[in-house]
């Protein structure tokens, strides 16, 4: 079962662009970033995506007056069936090593032996349905700081940020014979 189920690795990409740079006026950082993972299942139901950018700049405007503005964001999509990985891998250690995936070897009539899910069946998102979850995030700020002429070290610094989160999820679970 195990063989049936599990990959024997998870493959996964990363990229990212950077670009930085400036003057003694202005300073800026910019940074985009992508990232993909399949499962470890041997499904293609399960992977992951995500995408992220941050950015900052600092700038003087004037003598001993400095602004600075920061943003964060991301956003990632997750991919499941309906049921969940812990459940998945719970059924495939449980099957008896000679149960068959299939009712007399025929696709797709999944085998239900001794009252036990198929978990070659249970990752299948077109089978028993899928689990679909989108985040958005973004962090942002601005912020001066003035820094006192007439007296050395001390300074004055106002921030202002707003964040923002979204999570949405979709879950279809079809009805199926385990």
């Amino acid at each position: 079962w195990y063989n049936s189920v599990v990959r024997n690795a998870a493959p996964q990409t990363s990229h990212n662009i950077n670009i930085s740079g400036g003057n003694d006026k202005m300073q800026y950082y910019a940074s985009l970033g992508y990232q993909y993972q399949d499962s470890f299942f041997k499904s293609k139901d399960y992977n992951y995506n995500r995408y992220n950018l941050r950015a900052n700049i600092n700038a003087n405007i004037v003598d001993n007056l400095t602004m600075s503005v920061r943003m964060n964001g991301i956003m990632d999509t997750k991919n499941a069936s309906s049921v969940s990985s812990s459940n998945i891998i719970y059924y495939m250690w449980r099957q008896y090593p000679t149960t068959q995936i299939y009712e007399n070897g025929v696709a797709p009539y999944f085998t239900r032996f001794d009252n036990k899910p198929n978990p070659v069946q249970m990752m299948d998102a077109d089978q028993v349905g899928y689990n679909k979850i989108e985040k958005k995030w973004i962090q942002t700020s601005v912020s001066l700081k003035w820094d006192i002429p007439f007296v050395k070290g001390l300074n004055i610094k106002a921030e202002v940020s707003y964040d923002y989160n979204l999570t949405n999820q979709k879950m279809y679970e079809k009805e199926y014979n385990y």
